[in-house]
């Protein structure tokens, strides 16, 4: 029949995600010549997503891939993840960047708007004092926990100035709500998980928990997380990890943290590929924290996440925070005040006791 064409014919005119040929990126690289079964899963699992991502990707994508890996397959993976959630959800997903040179991705449900761009952050120049090195086999060492929120807080002041650009540009308009999405994969430490997510950290002024003794028990009376409006670095430059408690950012509705990568849902089968339904599991770590001082909020559930953090409000200077559970995590296990309690009375039993 005229003007109709088979699922093979358009396949075959579409470009490979992976060729021959020159690329900087060393994850790509990897993915494309090892034959281990962790990368063959994850470049099957990459070329399954760029089958559903390639009618949306910009000109450059091909090229920029072989490049940055990481940065342009976390806008494939976001985007597919969307798509398929738009089918659930009732909104549409389009990538108009290409012609419009704004935002990553545009999310529309109903009277409302959803601009979403796309950020990894990553270490940062290693012969610079401020960057976070990534950690040595075998040796002992401090997780440097500001370093990181650092990097965090610099990925996220970059997309609000290029939102501010977008506003100029008549681009992004005052009722559409805008969403920074931070895939952190390719950051060191990430397999060091702090108390609360450290993207928390970067948006709200939370610093290191700290507990409150009885000077006169020894007894654990308080824990919580000391205040920190402020990180300074290593020039004495002051930086405020406090984007969520300050009016001047509220053009950013939320941020949408993840670690997606090609092989986060690799199996460890030895010999052949077994299908692992990636599809059914996108978006299975998404973390939407959204922004109490936001000129236009996204509503609760809309992005599907596997967890969700919203502030309400207590008084004119304290906010309470509000996390849904993990699903994925483990069963519970004691908790830091547990832990301080149980060391307070150790100390107590063995300074009672006479030698």
């Amino acid at each position: 029949m005229r003007g109709s064409y088979s699922k093979e014919k358009i396949m075959a005119d579409v470009r490979p995600l992976f060729s021959p040929g020159q690329a900087e990126s060393p994850a790509y690289r990897n993915l494309r010549d090892m034959i281990t079964p962790d990368a063959r899963a994850g470049k099957e699992f990459a070329e399954r997503l760029w089958d559903k991502y390639h009618p949306h990707a910009d000109s450059h994508f091909l090229t920029e891939i072989r490049r940055d890996f990481h940065a342009r397959f976390w806008e494939m993976y976001l985007t597919c993840t969307l798509l398929k959630q738009g089918q659930q959800q009732g909104y549409s997903v389009r990538c108009p960047k290409y012609k419009t040179g704004g935002p990553d991705i545009c999310v529309e449900h109903r009277d409302l708007r959803i601009w979403i761009e796309a950020v990894t952050p990553t270490d940062g120049d290693p012969t610079k004092p401020d960057s976070v090195i990534e950690p040595a086999l075998r040796k002992g060492h401090k997780i440097p926990d500001e370093k990181i929120v650092l990097r965090y807080t610099n990925a996220i002041n970059s997309k609000h100035k290029q939102y501010l650009k977008y506003r100029a540009d008549g681009i992004v308009a005052e009722d559409d709500a805008y969403i920074i999405a931070v895939n952190s994969f390719p950051l060191s430490y990430r397999w060091a998980t702090p108390e609360i997510p450290r993207i928390l950290k970067a948006v709200f002024p939370i610093g290191p928990v700290e507990a409150e003794f009885d000077r006169n028990t020894a007894k654990v009376v308080k824990v919580g997380y000391q205040f920190r409006p402020i990180i300074y670095k290593s020039t004495g430059e002051k930086v405020a990890p406090a984007f969520f408690v300050n009016n001047q950012y509220g053009g950013i509705s939320a941020i949408l943290h993840s670690y997606a990568n090609a092989c986060m849902t690799v199996p460890l089968f030895p010999e052949e590929l077994v299908d692992q339904q990636e599809v059914d599991q996108l978006g299975n770590d998404f973390f939407v924290v959204h922004n109490p001082m936001a000129l236009k909020p996204v509503p609760h559930g809309l992005i599907v996440a596997t967890r969700e953090c919203w502030a309400t409000p207590v008084d004119d200077k304290y906010m309470e925070l509000s996390i849904t559970p993990d699903p994925h995590s483990p069963p519970a296990g004691p908790t830091i005040s547990d832990i301080l309690k149980e060391r307070s009375q150790h100390r107590r039993y063995w300074g009672s006791r006479k030698p």
